[in-house]
């Protein structure tokens, strides 16, 4: 999950997923949370900015290809909607696209940690509460600043 409050932190949780990656251990990566990154990163029209996001497109495509990052998407049964309603009603500081990225990975069969930064996900004991329903544990990255400042 992106967040333009914790640049620095997603820093740090960049090397950890590239560390990952170069262990072959392939990355599930929710198609609406690439979709929140490119937003942010994109948003700015600056030409130098532009030119970051064709780099990070293009590096995004080689590591699908690769098979180092695993696309999860929304199923055909539309189950994701209902999961994302069922968290919004239980937390109102929960914006609807972290709703839903938090979903696809509770509708995931293979995933048990959902790594973020977002106060709102950490913090909310009733978003935890759903996620768990679903065998999904949110936790902060292993090697984020915040983690190792406690």
């Amino acid at each position: 999950m992106l967040d333009t409050t914790d640049t620095d932190d997603l820093c740090v949780v960049g090397k950890h997923l590239r560390n990952s990656i170069k262990k072959n251990n392939p990355l599930g990566v929710s198609i609406p949370s690439i979709g929140e990154a490119f937003h942010t990163l994109c948003e700015d029209t600056d030409l130098n900015q532009t030119e970051k996001c064709r780099n990070a497109a293009g590096m995004l495509h080689k590591l699908i290809q690769e098979g180092k990052i695993e696309l999860v998407g929304i199923g055909k049964d539309k189950r994701v909607y209902q999961i994302a309603k069922e968290l919004m009603d239980e937390d109102q500081k929960l914006k609807p696209a972290d709703a839903i990225i938090l979903s696809v990975a509770c509708d995931s069969n293979e995933c048990a940690s959902f790594y973020t930064t977002d106060r709102v996900l950490l913090d909310g004991i009733k978003i935890a509460g759903v996620a768990r329903i679903h065998s999904v544990n949110i936790q902060e990255p292993p090697y984020s600043e915040r983690r190792r400042r406690r």
